[in-house]
């Protein structure tokens, strides 16, 4: 049945008596005329939702005319006090044949470039997302494992970047993509996925493993924890490679992004991460040149919002990779991974992560430093014997951290409170 079953959400503040609304170009949506406006239901205050809208007197896009191919509309309040529209430009929608979608608008007033939506029963698959066809050869797996960007969030149905190479590779050379993104996912969530039945079923060929500084907290935690996000992100991607490998499969990472809470200090670190991961000799999408507007944050149109892309940027986003390095070019994987990353060859111990080579660099400075005022820096103020140690130089305080663990260094540790005390 070509049924077109649309659900539309928006989040909005209200007062005591005004309702939130939605008015628009089809009769469905009352023809733009604000007493027909159909009314959403606060069921998760503050946001509103419809009710289930067929919206089927659209028309398919190929059957539209130019000015009708898409569905156009804003939100109303409407209350004792009067109406009060959106400001700006309408907000759209495309049609989609047989499908059942919530449309998730963000906030009154603040109108998106693209619109996202989700799918609200199963989705009805396109012929090049299920299983090669009769007679084609079968092409390899490949998994993507990440976060919301990666999943597609705040796009059009979710198809984001990694739709968007599903299709191109199994049009291209038959292969199937799997997305096993998981919204909010981290190095340490992402970890379990890899280990998890979600991902061994699929016995992938190639793992392509996206994810965020963001969702490691760099964009919000205290500036003193930073060099530990940056250090537990960059070591969990070296977690994973090793796992993907052990899987028989050739591991690929999504590059680093754009968050728009980032400042300065994060910036740079952003693109020391990006550097660091470019020596890790594994093919890597770099996506931020493109998204980037030069200081860590979204190029303009190109976000839904602090953290995600819109649909435009998860297209630039797809655009970055070169679909060559999925050819088959008659090899079957572990040749594949030997030839192209060469990690086989590669010991984990010499990958290293920023904050390895920081350590070294904040060593060699001091020693320069207190060689030139004459004052060795002298043995450790603590040491728990496992490579974490405290040295003190002229008042300062150097915590060198040689385990792959996380320290917190507090008042309640007490051994650590009597060596500093000790040693002035």
């Amino acid at each position: 049945a070509e049924f077109r079953m649309y659900r539309f959400q928006v989040s909005c503040d209200t007062q005591w008596g005004e309702e939130v609304c939605i008015v628009g170009n089809s009769n469905c949506l009352g023809s733009w005329n604000v007493r027909q406006a159909v009314v959403l239901k606060p069921l998760n205050y503050p946001l509103w939702k419809s009710d289930e809208i067929d919206i089927s007197d659209v028309g398919p896009p190929e059957e539209a005319s130019s000015s009708s191919k898409r569905l156009e509309y804003k939100y109303v309040i409407r209350g004792p006090h009067g109406v009060k529209w959106e400001h700006g430009n309408n907000r759209w929608a495309p049609v989609d044949i047989g499908t059942r979608l919530t449309v998730h608008d963000g906030c009154f007033g603040c109108i998106q470039s693209y619109p996202f939506s989700f799918q609200e029963g199963p989705e009805i698959l396109e012929r090049s997302q299920t299983a090669a066809a009769e007679g084609q050869p079968r092409g390899w797996c490949i998994a993507v494992v990440g976060s919301s960007v990666a999943e597609g969030y705040n796009t059009w149905r979710k198809r984001g970047w990694a739709w968007l190479l599903g299709e191109a590779l199994h049009q291209t050379y038959g292969h199937r993509v799997v997305n096993v993104s998981q919204c909010g996912a981290n190095t340490a969530i992402t970890k379990e996925r890899l280990r998890s039945h979600a991902v061994t079923q699929l016995k992938p060929d190639i793992v392509i493993i996206a994810l965020s500084l963001g969702n490691e907290g760099l964009a919000h935690c205290p500036a003193a924890e930073r060099r530990a996000a940056q250090h537990r992100f960059e070591q969990g991607l070296l977690d994973m490679i090793s796992m993907v490998l052990a899987m028989d499969a050739m591991p690929i990472l999504g590059g680093v992004y754009p968050n728009n809470d980032y400042n300065a200090e994060t910036y740079a670190m952003l693109k020391e991460t990006a550097r660091t991961m470019a020596t890790w000799n594994v093919p890597i999408f770099e996506w931020l040149p493109v998204l980037d507007d030069g200081h860590g944050r979204w190029k303009e149109s190109l976000y839904f919002d602090h953290a995600h892309p819109n649909t435009e940027g998860q297209r630039h986003m797809f655009e970055c990779i070169d679909l060559s390095l999925f050819a088959h070019a008659g090899e079957d994987i572990p040749q594949l991974v030997r030839r192209r990353s060469s990690l086989s060859q590669l010991d984990s111990s010499e990958r290293q992560t920023s904050y390895s080579y920081l350590d070294e660099a904040v060593q060699a400075s001091q020693a320069a430093e207190s060689t030139a005022h004459g004052e060795p820096i002298g043995p450790p103020a603590f040491e728990d014997g496992r490579g974490f140690s405290i040295v003190l130089c002229r008042g300062a305080i150097s915590i060198r951290n040689k385990t792959e663990d996380e320290y917190v260094v507090s008042a309640e540790w007490q051994g650590l409170s009597r060596a500093l005390v000790a040693g002035g």
